[in-house]
Formats: structure tokens, C-alpha cells, sequence
């Protein structure tokens, strides 16, 4: 969050940007809990269905997206990440047509 809200990709009240700032005991409950974040779309988690199904929402609101960008959180071991991104194009990918996995 310290570093999304800033530049509005996760959007917060100024209450909630000076609780970022500097949390205190008291602020730190004003700030959205990963079940929000959730919530928000800011995070997607779930099963390859879940994924699918966000996925072609998003290709019907913007019909001209070609790719999308799928990232972890800073720190992931590469092994989980290799093996989410696998996952990935075996179990989302073929969904939509024309995809082509590419996992570095």
C-alpha cells in the first residue's frame, strides 16, 4: 500500500494516506484489510476459474487488450512464482483464444 496508494492505484481517503504516512496503534484500523484489497480487485486469489472469470469481464469492458501483466508480491521465491506462473498458462491461458504463454 505504501507504495500503490501514493500513485492511485489502490485508492484511499487522505485519512487513510496519513494513517500510511504514519501508522499509529490507534489509525492502523482505518486501513483496508487484505479482505478489502480483495475485494477491490486490487488482489485477485482464487482458483483458475476465478481468474477466467475476472479475466473475461475485463476483455469485455476493454475489448482491445491483448495482454495482461501478471505479477507477485516483492519478495515471492522464483519457484512459487515460476510454478503460479505455470499454473497459469495450463489452467488460464487456454481459455482465451489465440493466447500464447510466455514465461520467462
Amino acid at each position: 500500500m505504501k507504495f500503490f496508494a501514493p500513485l492511485n492505484i489502490i485508492l484511499l481517503t487522505e485519512q487513510q494516506l496519513r494513517a500510511l504516512e504514519k501508522p499509529t496503534r490507534d489509525n492502523v484500523a482505518l486501513l483496508p484489510s487484505i479482505d478489502d484489497s480483495v475485494k477491490d480487485r486490487n488482489w485477485l486469489c482464487g482458483t483458475a476459474d476465478d481468474a477466467i472469470a475476472l479475466l473475461k469481464e475485463l476483455e469485455a469492458k476493454y475489448p482491445g487488450v491483448e495482454q495482461v501483466i501478471v505479477s507477485f508480491a516483492m519478495g515471492t521465491p522464483k519457484p512459487v512464482y515460476l510454478e503460479q506462473l505455470t499454473r497459469f498458462a495450463e489452467e488460464v491461458m487456454p481459455a482465451f483464444q489465440g493466447a500464447k504463454p510466455s514465461i520467462p
